[in-house]
């Protein structure tokens, strides 16, 4: 068990057994790698990487339900052929994402860590292993090196041997049946008799195309709309189960608005007030009472119709039948009744924001309004940093809308609810002082989270959140995550340290303690080949710990990007000056050694307070 590579989610397994690297196990996975891969860490690196991948795709769930097919269909060739094309194709897809984003050099690096596993590779592999390799054929590893040499990468090749396994399956009658969404209502004793207490109980299933659902009230009298207000709303998050709808604290048969209704959904127990109306309930009907009732996105059920009267009145109009008129023909079909009280259910496959917005009242706006605080949006905020830097992906995804879970796949953040959240490094990794919270207010706020590796070294990124109220919390609507890993402007170096303040801060290497190990690492291994030599030069430590994109100790190395550097020594300090020609700005860093003379330089703001050693 390799006990060092602390940052990466799943156990890796050293042993010399072991051909090629490989995902292994069903319901345990683990990386297994063997000595020679352990002790090349460019190498190492990107196997993780790869692997983790897999993982994050499922991939070890895949290869087992290839190998089950075939082993069913043993005799049959294009499965067989299938399955060979869909792990080649699992393979490109996850050198596709692991290259998503490195630059042609960074692209280079990782073919040349496939022809290193080049030496282990199997003439076409087995297809009954349930691991996923790294490793391939020779043919395949040289096809998927050319095309990572050409940012080529496609999965199209795929889509025959899929046709076929589908077309295997359907033949031999293991086809699935698809499923609709659909509602039951069932009447648990006198609900409709104004006895207290009594329930009726609403089963459904609702499948992935419906996302949210809006409970809300109307009021007729004498057929004149007088009230209609939104109760409840939210994302569904459970596909299939009940809720209830109760007559409470009613006095006999008169209502006098001492009663109210209570909806027992999953979420808790929503009232609905009785308007104040002192006639005895005659007639009600509940949706199609004791059938299944097909739905789809965009319905407005009406779960329950109660009529009120004074006189003998009774209603015949159903539930379903109101559903099919308009404001105004349903107002006319109700003056027959002094009072009516319909109770409603809207689905949509919109986000549970679009959904309220297409109904927001103005008694619902007033209500809101007064409980958006600036406390409450900041509370959220802090939440979902604490998720993000705790890689609680199904915290994240219940937090965020539809859009803006797109953006942060497109960022390779998440997936889906269940996937890993993030990668394995650089990660705010710290549970204390690994993000700080910049201009919160109840529509957007920024976030600093400070990600290290275990070198150790300290990167910045900046997120912008979109929020949007939703109740009594907040909704994540837009997200981006801007890496501040290669600084070449002044504008990015104060988005990464706002005013210009290092000390006291997570990138103060003195105050967060890495600063000792580092200098330890650097004494160690002076002289050798690598970044640590760069820290005992105050120019050089200020670019290399603060992220200053291409810039070597006062060269000018790239006119695009590049920094250029001077360098004034004050005896025990020195101050930096950072110039960047992309926006002609110059910035300032202070300097110190607080190891001795003979140890590495670590920024600090000027005016900084030494502390002692």
């Amino acid at each position: 068990m390799d006990k060092e590579q602390e940052d990466c989610p799943l156990p890796v397994c050293i042993s010399d057994a072991v051909i090629s690297p490989c995902l292994f196990g069903l319901f345990r996975p683990c990386i297994l790698v063997n000595r020679a891969v352990r002790e090349e860490p460019k190498l190492y690196q990107y196997v993780l990487k790869h692997e983790l991948t897999h993982y994050r795709r499922k991939d070890h769930i895949w290869t087992f339900l290839r190998i089950i097919i075939c082993a069913a269909y043993w005799w049959h060739p294009f499965v067989w052929l299938g399955a060979s094309c869909a792990g080649e194709d699992a393979e490109l897809a996850c050198d596709a994402e692991v290259i998503r984003g490195l630059s042609p050099e960074g692209r280079k690096a990782y073919g040349y860590s496939l022809l290193q596993l080049l030496q282990h590779a199997q003439n076409g592999g087995s297809r009954m292993c349930v691991a996923t390799s790294m490793s391939g054929s020779r043919k395949s590893l040289r096809k998927r090196v050319e095309e990572i040499a050409d940012g080529t990468i496609t999965k199209k090749r795929v889509l025959f041997p899929v046709c076929v396994l589908l077309t295997v399956i359907m033949l031999c009658g293991c086809s699935m049946p698809s499923e609709k969404n659909w509602i039951k209502a069932e009447n648990q004793g006198e609900l409709l008799s104004a006895a207290a207490g009594q329930k009726a109980e609403y089963e459904y299933v609702f499948q992935d195309d419906i996302r949210s659902r809006l409970f809300y009230y109307e009021v007729y009298e004498s057929g004149e709309l007088k009230e209609r207000r939104i109760l409840s709303f939210g994302n569904i998050e459970e596909r299939k189960g009940t809720f209830g709808l109760t007559l409470q604290q009613l006095s006999g048969e008169d209502l006098q608005g001492e009663g109210y209704y209570a909806i027992l959904d999953p979420g808790g127990m929503i009232k609905l007030p009785l308007p104040q109306i002192s006639f005895p309930l005659h007639s009600g009907f509940l949706l199609g009472e004791g059938k299944k009732r097909e739905i789809q996105s965009g319905d407005d059920l009406i779960l329950m119709a109660d009529y009120l009267s004074e006189g003998e009145a009774l209603s015949s109009y159903t539930c379903e039948s109101l559903e099919g008129l308009a404001e105004e023909e349903r107002g006319e079909a109700l003056k027959e009744n002094d009072a009516a009280i319909l109770i409603h259910m809207a689905v949509s496959d919109r986000t549970e924001a679009e959904l309220a917005e297409i109904y927001e009242r103005t008694e619902y706006t007033e209500m809101q309004a007064g409980q958006d605080t600036a406390a409450d949006a900041e509370k959220f905020v802090n939440a979902w940093a604490d998720a993000f830097a705790g890689r609680n992906g199904e915290a994240i995804w219940k937090m965020t809308s539809a859009e803006a879970r797109m953006q942060m796949e497109n960022e390779l953040l998440i997936q889906d609810e269940d996937s890993y959240f993030g990668w394995s490094s650089p990660w705010p990794m710290s549970p204390d002082n690994n993000y700080r919270t910049l201009g919160v207010d109840g529509q957007k706020a920024e976030i600093l989270y400070y990600a290290w590796a275990s070198d150790p070294h300290m990167w910045v990124w900046r997120e912008t959140l979109e929020l949007t109220r939703q109740g009594e919390t907040y909704q994540v609507t837009g997200e981006e995550l801007k890496m501040l890993n290669r600084i070449s402007s002044g504008e990015e170096f104060y988005m990464a340290y706002p005013k210009g303040e290092i000390t006291g801060t997570p990138m103060d290497y003195q105050a967060n303690g890495f600063g000792e190990a580092l200098n330890q690492h650097a004494v160690e291994h002076r002289g050798e080949a690598g970044a640590y030599d760069k820290l005992f030069d105050a120019g050089q430590a200020a670019c290399f710990l603060l992220n200053i994109a291409d810039s070597d100790g006062g060269t000018l190395t790239d006119e695009s990007e590049g920094a250029a550097i001077s360098v004034e020594n004050r005896g025990d300090t020195a101050a930096v000056q950072i110039t960047f020609p992309l926006d002609e700005s110059t910035v300032e860093v202070v300097m110190i050694q607080p190891y001795g003379q003979d140890g590495i330089w670590i920024p600090q703001t000027e005016g900084f307070i030494r502390k002692a050693i």
